[in-house]
């Protein structure tokens, strides 16, 4: 997770990561040079949770290269790409290493996801995009709140 001075939506970003039904993870967080509150937001976290991993920019990188910084320090064998304007359904990293475990040919891919702004999470019915029970491999991605890769992929 990359983030610059999203203080309004980290929290729950970050805890949408950590509720998940699969808990075997490292949740990375890159501080891109932030100026507002986010620094004390992923601190606060990281003091009750031993699975954050934080690392912060002295300058601002952006989010590709912050997000680039992420996936190299990332240890596990897949990586989850979220943002921190994304909210993860609890059982998105089940789901994904289930498909990846019947479809081992499979590197990487994605969901549907449901676009919501300034409504609640559980009002986004009405603005889905696709059946929230696909995952979708070998179709386009939408890349941020829904990819999962095969970390050897960017190994190689």
């Amino acid at each position: 997770m990359a983030t610059h001075n999203h203080e309004s939506y980290l929290s729950e970003a970050i805890r949408s990561v950590l509720s998940q039904t699969h808990t075997n993870f490292e949740l990375i967080i890159v501080n891109d040079d932030s100026t507002d509150s986010t620094a004390e937001i992923i601190s606060q976290f990281a003091k009750y949770d031993e699975r954050i991993v934080c690392i912060t920019n002295d300058q601002n990188l952006r989010q590709s290269e912050s997000r680039n910084k992420a996936i190299r320090a990332a240890r596990g064998e897949y990586i989850a790409i979220v943002d921190s304007d994304d909210i993860s359904i609890s059982d998105r990293i089940a789901r994904q290493l289930d498909y990846f475990s019947v479809h081992p040919d499979c590197d990487v891919l994605g969901s549907s996801f449901c676009l919501f702004f300034d409504v609640k999470v559980d009002d986004c019915e009405s603005v889905v995009m696709g059946n929230t029970d696909d995952i979708y491999d070998g179709k386009p991605l939408v890349h941020c709140p829904t990819v999962m890769i095969k970390r050897s992929i960017f190994d190689t």
